[in-house]
């Protein structure tokens, strides 16, 4: 049944001893961001192809695209710390904070430029 009614705090004791696991946490983040940026692109070009003119849309794409981008280089920094330490320990959450930013900003960016239609069931947003 997914994790509905699941305990919360039982699941974050299971993963106490396995820091690894935010990493893998903010990995989803990073790559759900991308696929909204790349909605989003793919709703840009099909406006352009349809006639569209003028740069609607594509700076909030843009910016979006560049937060992702900073998340996934964030991401690396962190995977590449290790696992113990402070330091390691905050560029986890540093990664992981960003990242969550980053996803709301693309998911705005693709409801912005795909409008309603971008949560509709079936495609890569809803």
């Amino acid at each position: 049944p997914g994790l509905r009614g699941v305990d919360v705090d039982g699941l974050r004791a299971a993963f106490a001893d396995d820091p690894s696991w935010h990493l893998a946490v903010t990995a989803t983040l990073v790559g759900a961001g991308r696929g909204a940026v790349e909605t989003a692109v793919a709703a840009l070009k099909a406006s352009r192809a349809a006639g569209a003119t003028g740069p609607a849309g594509q700076p909030v794409v843009a910016d979006a695209a560049t937060a992702v981008d900073a998340a996934r280089l964030l991401l690396w920094d962190a995977a590449s710390q290790g696992v113990d330490g402070d330091a390691a320990r905050v560029a986890r959450g540093l990664a992981r904070l960003l990242a969550l930013d980053a996803l709301t900003t693309a998911l705005s960016a693709a409801e912005a430029v795909c409008g309603a239609e971008a949560f509709r069931p079936g495609t890569p947003l809803e």
